[in-house]
């Protein structure tokens, strides 16, 4: 190709092209799972307020890996099937992940965050709600 300017920007156009047109990539899942709109829905008021004065599991808690894992998803709906191996977890954190990453995403949420780290900077002004929200 040499070092044709001209040559070198149609072939990054080029390749830029053929990205845009590419499929974004799919999972097929052994099992039914919930759609990560579904996921995101806004819980009842009950559900936020039980969260709010819960302690949730941290890292520290006994039980093995896996368990955890099943644990978190169970906390977001997100469904464990049974199987003989562990593809089921694997299947499981993928939509965990995957909503995890539509929560990154979504605008609204994003400013949310925006909030909450004004909020919760010790220069702000008394009487505001310091709960810190974590994603």
């Amino acid at each position: 190709m040499g070092k044709n300017p001209k040559e070198i920007n149609a072939w990054i156009n080029d390749v830029q092209e053929v990205h845009k047109k590419k499929q974004p990539p799919s999972v097929s899942y052994t099992r039914p799972m919930p759609e990560i709109d579904h996921l995101m829905q806004v819980w009842p008021p009950e559900f936020e307020d039980a969260l709010a004065s819960l302690r949730l599991p941290s890292e520290e808690i006994d039980i093995s890996l896996e368990h955890y894992c099943k644990l978190a998803c169970a906390l977001l709906d997100i469904p464990v099937h049974p199987t003989t191996n562990n593809k089921n977890v694997v299947e499981s954190l993928h939509v965990f992940f995957t909503l995890y990453s539509e929560f990154k995403a979504n605008q609204h949420f994003r400013q949310m965050g925006q909030t909450a780290e004004v909020m919760n900077n010790p220069s702000t002004p008394t009487g505001y709600n310091t709960q810190t929200m974590k994603f």
